[in-house]
């Protein structure tokens, strides 16, 4: 159906010489297209009222770390399904699967990986554990090969490449997932970007086969003819990289443009290439890689020129560089403030000469796959190769103990909004005859906004926030006021997940936070406190402080090994400003049961009193009515287990509120229902991070106010082809724009537009 319709829309929309036509047909078009989305929407519904089983046939198409994702074989529009097996599985072969549904994760904390829109934006439908997987028999051999060229390229990579080189290679080439060490090497300066196929993987195939095809003495049609063949084939065996099929479509255009005699600007051939990807799957709009992808080739085409001419660097590959690397920056700057809360200042200097650099790379591993072949030259090609990128990855480990970075917290989506159009229109009016004295008006009202909303966020920002992060399975709380920020606990696991990186450390970023003054261990179980280790070296930590030394040293050890030495205060008295935090003594000595020697920690505001037990046992509760009559707001002990929280506790303190830390679906089965039960019976309210996502507790001026990240309202299939369409129809607005800005330019002699 797809082969048939979006040929029909390609000739349509050159056939159409209104641009308002164009841009009427382009929209109907969109939403007769996305029907399939809808529909792969309702058929998730419909099978969530089935128990939760699933029962399908489909091809496996890619191998991924303990999945496969599988194509289902039929309807016009078949579903894509993550499917969760230990059976190992050929790609290219059809299976039959039976299994249950997987619940996915929304977002919960601010900021936080969101698994559910994560798959639709990747056209993944739902996810499935299989119970039972079995060969149907049928086999696709495009598939196959595909997964065989992969092979074979890889095999020559680990042959003449060292481990870690050949790792960036088969990543650079191959679009194959390197190991986390290497890749966090990579995003702790900033160039995570080089090991993801993109449009510089196109430049460069187009310019080698480009110069085959001159030297082989080709036509011009069959010289186009044999590039698009061979990057097609390319994509295909990548898997369609978004970046790279971005600047592909965009080149297909400016080709078809040729042909029919109708050049085509760059911005019309973006509209277009977004156009396509949003036509396949219209939840591409929310990829962060779509959204890198296009926003840096729009810096470049609006910022790149003016940016150049600012630069006072006589020497041109460096202005240039510097240029590019500035303007990219610069239009992706909301998106780098919602997953990393800084603007890297090394990153941005590296991209100058690093890019050219690994542009050069990427060519000699090219062409390392036909000289492995001739005796000798891919021996010589991988020391080269093997020298170059170990010099590399010796910089990057090197340079990220000296961050250069500005940190600065994620101020919304509406002020997003609002850069993003200030840029624009600041790169729409930069022609030559753009008058200064307007240019100055629109900074001066620009700058006057910034500096109300700075004012206006100054009087309503509060003395304090508290936050109970979701950490899965485990415990972490956020105390940020204005003299400074406190942890307790910081989540983690025993197992292979690291909570600290995808809960602890990403809320942290979105926050602006870079500092914490104090993190207090409450005591040394994995899930309280294994994810400072993640922590390290993005978060600087003053002090890391517990009462005591733990029988079992392993975490103890790693962590003074890591990060610091761990303070030991036997009584902890803390104030910052009206927050005033002490410890309430349980234990004279370290018991073997780690949980008993929790950490008790009393927080209070002008008279209000939180209360936080760790994972201390019921037994051990009645010492701290000795310290304390009342609390508004208890931290439910050990995660709602019924081994805490007694009766005659909860008598003694009377809290209001009861918050329990606890991971969804958790195999320990927490809360506990005697524990809901003594709450309920006390009269006690109810926050649960495992419902309700990361809680809030906002302070200013003696009130408390209390907030919650989930339930958030749900998006809706309309909200989002809405949203979709927004953005299609602002696009066509936009080229509207500039087109009219070059015919006025044009009718006053001028030639450049930027």
């Amino acid at each position: 159906m797809v082969l048939i319709l979006v040929p029909l829309f390609l000739f349509a929309i050159f056939s159409m010489h209104d641009p308002k036509k164009r841009l009427l047909f382009y929209i109907l078009f969109f939403l007769f297209m996305s029907i399939h989305t809808e529909n792969s929407w309702i058929a998730f519904q419909s099978y969530e009222l089935k128990e939760g089983r699933f029962q399908g046939i489909g091809t496996v198409v890619e191998k991924g770390e303990g999945y496969y994702k599988i194509k289902e074989r039929k309807g016009f529009f078949p579903k894509k399904i993550r499917l969760y097996t230990e059976t190992n599985l050929d790609v290219g072969k059809d299976v039959e699967f039976r299994g249950t549904f997987i619940n996915r994760e929304p977002s919960m904390n601010p900021g936080s990986f969101n698994s559910e829109l994560h798959d639709l934006s990747t056209g993944i439908s739902f996810r499935i554990k299989g119970n039972s997987v079995k060969y149907t028999g049928k086999v696709h051999p495009l598939l196959l090969w595909r997964e065989n060229i992969k092979k074979e390229i890889q095999e020559i990579y680990k042959e003449n490449l060292l481990p870690e080189q050949e790792q960036i290679v088969s990543a650079m080439v191959l679009g194959m997932d390197p190991e986390e060490g290497i890749s966090q090497s990579f995003q702790n300066v900033g160039l995570i970007h080089l090991l993801s196929i993109s449009g510089l993987h196109i430049g460069v195939f187009l310019g080698i086969l480009d110069w085959i095809g001159k030297k082989a003495k080709f036509s011009l049609w069959f010289r186009k003819f044999f590039v698009h063949t061979f990057l097609v084939l390319y994509l295909f065996v990548t898997g369609w990289p978004i970046g790279a099929v971005r600047i592909y479509l965009a080149l297909f255009f400016f080709d078809l443009g040729k042909m029919r005699n109708r050049p085509v600007d760059l911005y019309y051939a973006l509209f277009f290439s977004s156009t396509i990807v949003l036509l396949k799957n219209p939840f591409s709009i929310f990829h962060y890689g779509f959204l890198f992808s296009y926003g840096s080739v729009l810096g470049i085409y609006f910022l790149y020129e003016k940016i150049q001419s600012w630069i006072p660097i006589k020497i041109d590959w460096i202005r240039k560089g510097l240029a590019i690397s500035l303007a990219v920056n610069g239009m992706i700057f909301p998106l780098l403030l919602s997953i990393q809360g800084k603007i890297s200042i090394l990153s941005i200097l590296l991209n100058v000469w690093i890019v050219p650099v690994f542009s050069f790379v990427l060519m000699l591993s090219i062409a390392l796959i036909p000289l492995h072949f001739v005796p000798f030259m891919g021996g010589i090609l991988g020391i080269f190769l093997d020298g170059t990128l170990g010099m590399s990855l010796d910089l990057f480990r090197y340079s990220s103990q000296f961050p250069i970075n500005i940190t600065i917290p994620f101020m919304g989506w509406g002020f997003s909004f609002f850069y993003i159009f200030s840029l624009y229109f600041l790169g729409k009016g930069w022609v030559k005859n753009f008058s200064p004295k307007m240019g100055r008006c629109i900074v001066i009202q620009i700058l006057c906004i910034l500096f109300i909303s700075a004012g206006i966020y100054q009087i309503n920002r509060p003395e304090g926030v508290l936050t109970q992060l979701y950490v899965g399975q485990g415990d972490s709380v956020l105390l940020e006021t204005r003299k400074g920020n406190i942890m307790i606990d910081t989540g983690g696991s025993p197992y292979k997940a690291d909570p600290g990186s995808k809960y602890t450390l990403s809320y942290l970023k979105r926050r602006g936070i870079s500092t914490l003054d104090y993190v207090f261990v409450s005591h040394f179980d994995a899930d309280h406190i294994q994810g400072i280790l993640s922590l390290s070296p993005e978060i600087k930590i003053k002090h890391i402080v517990s009462n005591h030394i733990p029988y079992d040293k392993e975490l103890y050890e790693a962590i003074e090994e890591k990060i610091q030495e761990i303070e030991i205060w036997k009584e902890i008295s803390l104030s910052l400003g009206d927050f005033h935090l002490r410890s309430i003594p349980i234990l004279e000595k370290v018991s073997e049961d780690e949980n008993a020697n929790s950490m008790v920690l009393d927080l209070e505001y002008r008279g209000k009193h939180f209360l936080y037990t760790g994972d201390l046992p019921l037994e051990y509760e009645d010492r701290i009515l000795e310290k304390l009559s009342h609390v508004d707001v208890l931290k439910v002990g050990h995660h709602g287990s019924k081994t805490s929280t007694s009766e005659d506790f909860l008598e003694g303190i009377s809290p209001q509120w009861a918050i329990i830390s606890a991971g969804r679906g958790n195999s320990y089965g927490h809360p506990h229902e005697e524990v809901i039960n003594r709450l309920k019976e006390s009269g006690v309210s109810i926050l649960s991070t495992m419902n309700q996502g990361s809680l809030h507790f906002i302070f200013k001026e003696g009130r408390v106010e209390i907030q919650t990240h989930l339930p958030q309202p749900k998006i809706t299939y309309q909200e989002i082809l809405v949203g979709a369409l927004y953005f299609a129809i602002l696009a066509g607005i936009f080229y509207w724009g500039i087109d009219q800005c070059k015919k006025v330019s044009q009718e006053n002699g001028i030639n450049r537009i930027v």
